[in-house]
C-alpha cells in the first residue's frame, strides 16, 4: 500500500530512501468556484488519482509510492473575483512548490512526481521543476497533467471532469452555470468572472472508465523509473 508521508516518522523515511525504488508523489489541487460543485474538486481528484495510481502501480511492479500531503491551493487568478475561490499570488505559490520538493530532496528521495488536476498550475509547476532540475544532479522529476494522459482538453466544470470525478468514485454534480469557453489555439487569456462559470470543450469525450484513467497514470509514473 502507498506510505502516508505525514504519518511516518524520520527514521522510517530514512530507511525508505535507502531502496532504488521509491517514489515521492505530490497531489497538486486548487480551491476554486466549479460551478454548483465543491470548491475543492481539483484537489479531490488529484489526491484520489495519487492513492489510486500507487495502489495498481505497487500491484504490478516492486515500487514504493510515498504520498505527500495534497497541495490544495493552486494559482487561479482568473477565478478570483468569483466567491469561494482562493488564489495564491504566484510568486507564493512558486516558493511553495520549490521549498516542498526541495524538502523531499532533502530528505533522499530521487524521484519526484507532481500529479496535477488543474489546468492553472501547469505553467508554474513545470517552470519550478526546470529550475530544481538545473540545480541538481541524479533526479528524476515529473510533471503529470492528468487529462493529457487521456489526449483530452481539460474543461472547467464540465462534463469531462465531472466524469473524471465520477470514476474516481467522487459523486459530485456540477450544475449548469454560463459556459465562458475560450480557444486554445492561439490561447486565449480569461478575464476575471464575477460568478461561476464553465468551460467547456465539445470535442472531449464525456465518458472516462476508472481502468483507463488510472492505469494510464501507473504507466506515466512507471516511466520514471526507466
Amino acid at each position: 500500500m502507498p506510505v502516508d508521508y505525514v504519518r511516518i516518522s524520520s527514521r522510517d523515511l530514512g530507511e525508505l530512501t535507502l531502496e532504488s525504488n521509491v517514489i515521492a508523489v505530490v497531489p497538486l489541487g486548487s480551491v476554486e468556484q466549479h460551478c454548483e460543485g465543491p470548491l475543492g474538486l481539483d484537489s479531490m481528484i488529484a489526491e484520489r488519482l495519487a492513492y489510486e495510481a500507487c495502489k495498481h502501480l505497487e500491484g504490478e511492479s516492486r515500487v514504493t509510492c510515498i504520498i505527500l500531503p495534497t497541495i490544495s491551493y493552486g494559482y487561479s487568478p482568473e477565478w478570483s473575483k468569483v466567491k469561494g475561490t482562493i488564489s495564491i499570488p504566484l510568486h507564493i505559490y512558486t516558493g511553495l512548490l520549490e521549498a516542498v520538493i526541495e524538502g523531499i530532496i532533502r530528505s533522499g528521495v530521487k524521484r519526484i512526481a507532481l500529479i496535477n488536476a488543474h489546468g492553472g498550475n501547469v505553467g508554474v509547476a513545470e517552470a519550478v521543476l526546470r529550475n530544481i532540475a538545473s540545480k541538481h544532479e541524479g533526479l528524476v522529476l515529473a510533471l503529470i497533467n492528468y487529462w493529457e494522459l487521456l489526449n483530452a482538453k481539460l474543461d472547467h466544470a464540465g462534463p469531462f471532469e465531472e466524469s473524471v470525478a465520477r470514476a474516481l468514485g467522487l459523486q459530485v454534480s456540477l450544475g449548469d452555470c454560463i459556459n465562458i469557453g475560450y480557444e486554445s489555439k492561439p490561447r486565449v487569456i480569461l478575464g476575471t468572472p464575477s460568478e461561476p462559470a464553465k468551460i467547456v470543450f465539445e470535442a472531449n469525450s464525456a465518458t472516462v472508465d476508472f481502468e483507463t484513467l488510472v492505469g494510464a497514470l501507473a504507466k506515466a509514473l512507471k516511466k520514471t523509473f526507466n
